[in-house]
């Protein structure tokens, strides 16, 4: 990000910069000369006028906002008035004093606009910084949410009897809505098939209590009686007091490959019973002749 320079103010045309300098003077004169003159403060309204344009307008106009001032205390209110006389030694230290004191209220100025513009800066960049971090942060869930939708794979997080985290998967796999929240541990057992309940957590338990990884095939029966397969990996995960965190598991939805499993035993002891039954034979041959051949009462099968 281009950073401008930090004694130059807001980006405004030159003249005007100039411009509210000698405005700047000049209502400090009409106040000396109409409202403060009688309460011996002509020097404040000068004062003012060197911040405010060490503010708005920069360093430069700063300084002639400072020459401006001193003209006019010259002019104006050391004697004699209305002219451009020399000066008494006296005159000239209260000149100087004012040339002192405009110099330190433009400097302070200058500074705490510095560090006021930093700051503006920083906040811009930290904010860019997030901006940028959490696209990338959502590119990257994303990315993994259509992962896991693609290989069927969730991933969770749980303790005990209370679930942590479920990623966008893990709802699809379990028919959970995740408008209603994190379902509860409860909840999440329910839906794992009665006879695969015990043995799961068996694995489960004993993995704590070992403090290690744990693997398991299990099947869930949702609501309106789908059964599906699953396989997940868990791993625990302790303080450095030993005291259980939480467990972070993976669970991939297998269940087309198991119906696939099924299929192909099927096929194959259908085939099986076929050739066993004397329906169907089949030839082998190499290039040497025929290496073994069974005979069949119906047709032959290459």
């Amino acid at each position: 990000m281009a950073r401008r320079d930090p004694l130059s103010p807001t980006p405004m045309p030159t003249i005007l910069r100039y411009g509210i300098a000698v405005l700047s003077v000049a209502i400090a004169v009409v106040l000396d000369f109409f409202v403060l003159r009688q309460f011996e403060a002509v020097l404040t309204p000068y004062l003012f006028a060197v911040a405010a344009t060490v503010w708005y307008a920069g360093t430069g106009p700063g300084v002639l906002a400072i020459v401006l001032s001193v003209l006019s205390l010259n002019y104006f209110f050391l004697s004699p008035v209305f002219s451009f006389s020399p000066i008494s030694y006296a005159d000239f230290v209260y000149l100087a004093f004012c040339i002192f004191c405009a110099s330190a209220v433009g400097w302070v100025s200058a500074v705490r606009r510095r560090a006021e513009q930093e700051l503006r800066w920083t906040h811009e960049e930290l904010e860019a910084t997030v901006a940028e971090r959490t696209a990338s942060l959502r590119r990257s869930e994303a990315y993994l949410a259509e992962a896991q939708r693609l290989s069927h794979c969730g991933v969770t997080a749980y303790k005990g009897s209370t679930v942590f985290y479920g990623s966008e998967e893990i709802y699809r796999i379990w028919g959970f809505d995740p408008a209603q929240g994190v379902p509860s541990r409860k909840a999440v057992l329910q839906r794992i098939h009665p006879d695969d309940r015990d043995r799961l957590n068996a694995v489960v338990e004993r993995a704590l209590g070992e403090k290690k990884r744990y693997s398991a095939a299990y099947r869930i029966v949702l609501p309106d009686g789908t059964v599906k397969h699953l396989e997940s990996i868990g791993q625990p995960v302790f303080s450095t007091n030993g005291e259980l965190v939480e467990v972070v598991a993976t669970q991939i939805d297998v269940t087309e490959r198991k119906h696939a499993e099924e299929a192909l035993r099927e096929s194959e002891a259908k085939i099986r019973r076929l050739v066993d039954s004397n329906i169907i034979g089949i030839f082998v041959w190499d290039f040497d002749g025929l290496a073994f051949s069974r005979p069949t009462t119906n047709f032959f099968a290459w």
